[in-house]
């Protein structure tokens, strides 16, 4: 049995964003096959791509993610980044890189409230060429974080316990 879809897309955009490395994603592989007793073919492909490029291990938990809400995954990403940039708000620019990608892999489909970051990356650049600070820049993301981000609590479900 594979994994549920949304976790490997969400595992795949923290490994777009640098959030996880291809080590974390062969753990998390690991660990779920240790709680399986029949792990799928692409699960055991996965936890056997330790040495990998990441490029080929984002494709295969694309190949996973199928069916997957992708808008909620981006949305978690967000909350993770949240988190992450208070703690070391040098990873920003960083990220933008990241979600400026991950933004115009799923350009029809993002929300209005998510088509910020179809530009995010050029924000940082502006802020390279002196035309706005890098504070402004990081501040307007963390503020676009805040209005924006998924956090774990969001994700569960009235039913839910």
């Amino acid at each position: 049995m594979d994994p549920d879809p949304q976790a490997c897309e969400a595992k795949r955009l923290e490994l777009i964003a640098g959030i996880v490395s291809v080590a974390d994603v062969v753990a998390w592989a690991d660990d779920l096959i240790t709680q399986s007793d029949t792990p799928g073919d692409q699960l055991i492909r996965l936890s056997l791509s330790g040495d990998s490029h990441p490029f080929d291990v984002v494709s295969l938990l694309r190949e996973m993610s199928g069916g997957c809400d992708a808008i909620m995954a981006i949305r978690s990403l967000l909350g993770r980044m949240q988190g992450l940039l208070v703690e070391d708000p040098s990873r920003a620019r960083g990220f933008a890189r990241a979600l400026y990608e991950v933004a115009h892999e799923h350009f029809p489909d993002l929300p209005d409230d998510l088509g910020w970051l179809c530009g995010i990356d050029e924000d940082f650049y502006l802020a390279e060429e002196g035309i706005w600070t890098h504070a402004q820049v990081v501040s307007a993301f963390m503020k676009f974080l805040e209005d924006s981000a998924c956090t774990p609590r969001d994700l569960k479900t009235e039913d839910a316990p």
